[in-house]
């Protein structure tokens, strides 16, 4: 897993809950967190900006459906055995 380092804290990529690897809870939290906002909710936004920042997965400065999305099939790939990669778009539906 690709990680943040922020002084002695490192933060792995797509790792909303901070638990040291990437889960389906982890692009669970980040989906209830963009629903969250999208309601005015602040109770679910990330802790921390490193948090933030690790689920932002396409950059562009929010948490969306799409770093859920993307957060949720790269544990998928992962679960196949093959090494997956943030590179890859998510699928259109």
């Amino acid at each position: 897993d690709e990680a943040i380092e922020n002084n002695e804290k490192i933060t792995i990529y797509g790792d909303y809950d901070a638990d040291g690897k990437v889960t389906a809870n982890d692009a669970q939290y980040t989906l209830n967190a963009y629903a969250a906002a999208l309601a005015g909710d602040e109770t679910e936004a990330p802790a921390d900006y490193e948090q933030q920042a690790a689920c932002d997965i396409d950059g562009d400065g929010i948490l969306s459906a799409a770093d859920a999305q993307r957060i949720l099939m790269y544990y998928t790939v992962s679960l196949t055995g093959t090494a997956p990669q943030w590179e890859s778009e998510p699928s259109e539906a």
